[in-house]
């Protein structure tokens, strides 16, 4: 008999440690299913991922937009100064012919100023009818002025004349300047004007002046 009781007790035994294995591990899948995201938890984690990636891609693309823009300004300032450059010499020259045509150095008279005047209106078909040159001393400047007519005029041709003053010598300016229309004048474009041409020349050792 106690053969026998032997293994009857060790299957209750195994029995026992089945059922409590069985429990554990139950308890165990429980706790894992809790822990588990649902459907709506992992909907929601992925709308953030997206919005999270959407704000990155974003700022991402408004720094390259900023830094093409900034290098886009760094070409265009470089492009302008290159330009400058190349066009420096041909400035400077410029300048130095204009110095040289206000500088008391070429010497310019009121004959030469006279002379000059009807140049200019032979050039234009007009005949001006010159006054005496008169002499002035203006801070560095020696002026000449010379009263000057142009009688019977076309209005095309004073023009012509003005312009080729103003454009052709840096030193020399209409610095007066009236019109009077021709009363027989078919088409109202016949005048009578009356210029004051003036020279400015810039003397060599302009004296200081006192007081």
């Amino acid at each position: 008999m106690p053969t026998q009781a032997f293994p009857k007790r060790e299957e209750q035994t195994m029995n026992k440690f089945r059922k409590k294995l069985k429990t554990r591990f139950e308890l165990l899948r429980a706790k894992v299913a809790a822990k588990r995201p649902t459907y709506r938890e992992r909907l929601l984690l992925v709308a953030i991922l997206s919005v999270c990636l959407l704000l990155w891609a974003s700022s991402l693309i408004n720094g390259f937009r900023e830094a093409n823009a900034a290098h886009n300004a760094v070409q265009s300032e470089l492009a302008e100064n290159k330009l400058f450059l190349s066009a420096r010499d041909a400035v400077r020259k410029r300048l130095n012919e204009k110095a040289k045509e206000l500088h008391g150095g070429n010497k310019l008279s009121g004959t030469d100023l006279l002379a000059l005047i009807q140049d200019i209106g032979a050039q234009t078909n007009l005949r001006p009818e010159t006054g005496r040159p008169s002499s002035r001393t203006e801070g560095p400047f020696d002026v000449i002025t010379v009263r000057t007519t142009l009688r019977n005029a076309q209005l095309e041709n004073l023009i012509e004349f003005d312009e080729c003053i103003s454009n052709e010598y840096a030193s020399i300016a209409v610095t007066d300047a009236r019109f009077t229309p021709v009363p027989a004048s078919p088409d109202g474009q016949t005048l009578t004007a009356s210029y004051e041409i003036t020279a400015f020349l810039l003397r060599e050792n302009p004296q200081p002046q006192t007081r």
